[in-house]
């Protein structure tokens, strides 16, 4: 079900596990457009300006459960300057900043994998980095360009169906 929602996850997510959810993020980069690394994680969101790279973890405020991480790539410089400056300075999820920002939002087509976890979060679910989780990908397109490219891991230990 979270796999093939379109909506914002926070918000399903909280319902779904009965748990409000708060973001807690583990690493947050701003690259210059000259970076490779940003370009090549952004998967070609808008190639001109910088790129925010940002993994988070979804976690249960009450239960305190990494429940999802997600990584993110971001064209900052094509964005309006309050949501930038929310992203930079706060820990909201990107989704209810864009909602929040009243932005119109095409998401596409999502790609979607059984893998690995991200090492990065490996040790928020006390497993070893080989554990597996369903991955999926998708870009939000703004104004007709890609913005920001979102993947995210379902660790099959949290959703065992």
């Amino acid at each position: 079900m979270l796999i093939a929602t379109n909506g914002t996850l926070t918000r399903i997510l909280s319902i779904v596990k009965d748990d409000d959810v708060d973001v807690q993020i583990v690493e947050q980069q701003i690259h210059p457009s000259s970076s490779e690394t940003a370009s090549e994680t952004a998967e070609s969101p808008e190639s001109h300006g910088r790129t925010m790279q940002r993994n988070v973890l979804l976690k249960g405020r009450r239960s305190g459960i990494p429940f999802v991480a997600a990584e993110s790539a971001i064209a900052i410089d094509h964005l309006p300057p309050a949501i930038v400056a929310s992203l930079i300075r706060t820990n909201r999820p990107i989704g209810e900043l864009m909602v929040g920002g009243c932005m119109e939002i095409f998401k596409d087509t999502p790609e979607v994998w059984m893998g690995e976890q991200p090492t990065w979060a490996a040790a928020a679910w006390c497993r070893n980095s080989g554990s597996k989780a369903v991955g999926r990908r998708y870009r939000m397109i703004i104004g007709g360009r890609p913005v920001v490219t979102v993947t995210e891991y379902f660790p099959l230990h949290v959703f065992p169906n």
